[in-house]
């Protein structure tokens, strides 16, 4: 039942008041009358019922969460009575959040409401308040700012005013930076749209920065062909230019290109290792921007491990266009047809837009000056006949004529893992783009290096995340735990404070040997943590090991080993659970001798493991291995999900199975390895996997009716906060170090908010 409630007034809940004080002063008179009367003792009639009063709490978003910069935030929480008695809509005299009436579920004790919000930090108030006037109140503050975009392509105009940017993400944003103001828009303003692209190399814009060019995808997943797009920079629309003759796989080799304005075409480069084969593959290709025509001006193989092995003699790199002449101005790697090696003969070289033909600008021979070691990146400038290149030596100015030579910058100091970079000629300095969250500029006058931007995503405080990770729920002490692979570590993240801290320093992980972490349970107070380790060796065979951590000491100890402890051979861990009355753990997974999928258990004070109930059992059951279970310790019993998703109860006793919702006709799925109760009585929490899409679907299946409702779409994995209806899901973060950062998804609205992430 969903009753909105009066805002606060003084006639809120008017007939209730009344009712107190009728009460009131029949009570009253019945004391003057005893007192009148020299009575012993005083007969009350029955008085009130004793006054509601309310435990308030503001579930989503947590306290000091980033919240995305939305307009209109919402907020969820839970209303209970302390004396733990059913609330009625009228027991409420009064409920704001910010000033706005929520919106009550009161079967279910939730509460959420829809408020402005402010951008930036700003402060969440809820109060409600009882017919007695009893009040309760909770606050928060959260950060209301949308995530930073990353700065991994960049080009600056001509005038040197705007810098144009945009990151490698799916659906990358293209944005207008304006260098007085350093303020920042986008450019395409509907990333959602049929304009969104993903980029994967450089942006180019034309002298009158009308128009900028970008090489990407779009489609359905991003899964179109390589495309040249154009950008109107006004308007924020794409137009489609023409196909690349890229294959699949090679979008993010090294592609460089330019725009030919005179000409209407594009020139681009592209070097990248041949699909299935060993070597590379070299090309040179002009794009008619009227046309959509391609040109391809060189093609050579480079072959290597097989018996007619030769290289390529020239591989193009970076590439400017001078239309002045007709030509396009390659840094290249030159290399003798006698020799698999690649030689040092690298210099700048020019080829004739129309014949193809390619002419010596600079190498060791040719030219004069500091010699080419091998230039990365060449920049064209306002001066006829020049560009600049960067070199291992240094920021050299080559003529494209003479092919002479000048040091403009030795040993330039730049920024680490830098993304990208543009040549901002009025100003006479180079821009970088880092992974650092940074644009810098780097003075050629002068060989400063000045910061110009920098942002920071983070969310809360203490160590990074990596991945692959596995998160749990610790509903006891109010945090998520995080075993990290890659670290070997175990996480806390506060959910009170976000603070984040190091738990244990040693999982028994090492990422070198294929080994990861594939399922975790914990105890019912939250002081011992067991977790699965699955080994993959090189030419042996892989095994599963089950450990425990001392959530108090951080101390690792074995619980059982396939080499260490008796019982069948476990290949792979799926999902695990704790049966604390048995001391046992349950295990999902596969085992050998022979290999099948089933489910164990494991004595936890022996590591001894004993085969439950395996796969062959039951003549419906051949194949349908189960992706994840829980323990219901109500019925004593397993509630697993096979892959298919269907939802079985295992007996404990003899392993035999009952199907509680078998699969939906012509379901195709594939369900992943997590499973929850779920808030809603009688229901668990799964993932699936749709055959018809990309994406993972968080779904709640009722064990009693069977009834599926997909609650989140795409969403990969999760840990779920039962008394906050939170789900924590890890998302994969795009920089130079593999981090992750931690969302929290309200479960009964959209609302989504960051509460972990790194700098």
């Amino acid at each position: 039942m969903t009753i909105q409630v009066h805002p606060l007034g003084p006639l809120a809940g008017h007939t209730r008041f009344m009712a107190y004080r009728a009460a009131a002063i029949v009570v009253m008179a019945y004391l003057l009358s005893a007192c009148a009367d020299n009575s012993d003792s005083v007969q009350l009639p029955p008085g009130p019922e004793t006054p509601i009063e309310f435990a308030l709490q503001v579930t989503f978003p947590l306290a000091g969460s980033f919240t995305g910069g939305v307009d209109q935030l919402s907020v969820s929480g839970t209303l209970e009575d302390i004396a733990g008695g059913d609330i009625q809509a009228d027991d409420i005299a009064a409920f704001e959040v910010n000033g706005v009436t929520p919106v009550l579920d009161l079967p279910a004790g939730r509460w959420n409401a829809v408020i402005p919000a402010q951008q930036g930090g700003f402060d969440i108030t809820a109060v409600v308040e009882s017919l007695s006037g009893r009040q309760d109140s909770d606050n928060l503050r959260v950060v209301n700012k949308a995530e930073p975009l990353d700065y991994d392509m960049i080009n600056v105009t001509e005038d040197g005013n705007t810098l144009y940017v945009m990151d490698r993400d799916y659906g990358g944003t293209l944005r207008r930076i304006e260098l007085a103001t350093l303020g920042e828009t986008q450019v395409i303003t509907d990333p959602d749209a049929e304009d969104s692209i993903w980029a994967f190399t450089g942006i180019r814009t034309d002298a009158a920065a009308h128009t900028a060019y970008l090489f990407g995808q779009t489609g359905e997943a991003f899964t179109g062909p390589a495309q040249a797009f154009s950008v109107d920079l006004a308007e924020g629309r794409a137009q489609a230019r023409g196909n690349l003759p890229l294959a699949r796989g090679q979008f993010e080799e090294y592609p460089d290109f330019d725009l030919d304005e005179q000409g209407q075409r594009i020139v681009f480069s592209f070097r990248g290792d041949l699909e299935n084969e060993f070597g590379d593959e070299c090309r040179l290709v002009t794009l008619d921007l009227v046309s959509g025509e391609t040109n391809t001006l060189l093609s050579e193989y480079s072959l290597t491990g097989s018996p007619g092995e030769f290289v390529a003699s020239l591989c193009p790199g970076a590439v400017v266009a001078d239309a002045a002449n007709n030509r396009a101005i390659v840094a290249a790697e030159f290399r003798d047809q006698r020799l698999v090696e690649k030689s040092d003969f690298n210099g700048i070289y020019a080829y004739d837009l129309q014949t193809g033909e390619r002419s010596t600008i600079a190498d060791d021979i040719r030219g004069s000056g500091p010699p080419l070691a091998e230039p990365s990146r060449l920049f064209s400038t306002r001066a006829n006949n020049h560009v600049l290149a960067l070199d291992p030596s240094g920021i050299l100015e080559v003529n494209t004529v003479t092919g002479d030579r000048t040091m403009r910058l030795a040993d330039p100091l730049l920024p680490p893992d830098v993304t990208d970079m543009t040549y901002d000629e009025t100003n006479d300095r180079l821009l970088l783009a880092s992974n650092n969250n940074t644009i810098s500029a780097l003075s050629l006058e002068t060989g400063e290096l000045a910061e110009l931007l920098r942002f920071s995503r983070a969310v809360g405080t203490g160590p990074d995340i990596g991945y692959p990770a596995v998160s749990v729920m610790d509903h006891t002490n109010q945090r998520l735990l995080v075993l990290e692979s890659r670290q070997n570590v175990l996480i806390e993240i506060d959910l009170n404070t976000l603070e984040r801290k190091v738990l244990a320093a040693d999982l028994g992980v090492n990422d070198s040997f294929r080994m990861e972490i594939s399922a975790a349970t914990l105890n019912e107070n939250g002081s011992r943590l067991y977790y699965a380790i699955d080994k993959t060796f090189i030419r042996q065979t892989p095994r599963s090991d089950i450990n425990v951590v001392n959530l108090q000491t951080g101390q690792v100890e074995r619980v059982s080993s396939n080499n260490l402890t008796s019982g069948p051979e476990l290949k792979r861990t799926r999902s695990i659970s704790l049966d604390a009355a048995r001391e046992l753990l349950y295990l999902t997974g596969d085992y050998y001798r022979p290999a099948r999928p089933g489910v164990l258990s494991v004595d936890i004070a022996t590591g001894t493991r004993n085969l439950l109930s395996s796969n062959t059992q039951g003549p419906d059951q051949v194949g349908k291995a189960f992706s994840a279970h829980l323990y219901d310790s109500t019925e004593d019993r397993l509630i697993a999900v096979t892959r298919e998703g269907a939802i079985t109860a295992i007996n404990l006793v003899n392993g035999s199975r009952q199907t509680l919702v078998p699969l939906s006709p012509g379901q195709k799925a594939l369900f992943r390895n997590f499973i929850s109760w779920d808030s809603e009585a009688n229901s668990v929490l799964v993932l699936g996997h749709y055959s018809e899409s990309y994406r993972t679907d968080l779904m709640s299946i009722n064990l009693l009716n069977g009834e599926r409702q997909v609650v989140r779409e795409e969403v990969y994995n999760f840990a779920f906060d039962k008394s906050r209806s939170l789900f924590f899901t890890l998302r994969e973060n795009r920089n130079a170090r593999p981090t992750q950062k931690v969302v929290a998804l309200d479960r009964y609205s959209a609302g989504e908010a960051v509460v972990a992430h790194p700098e």
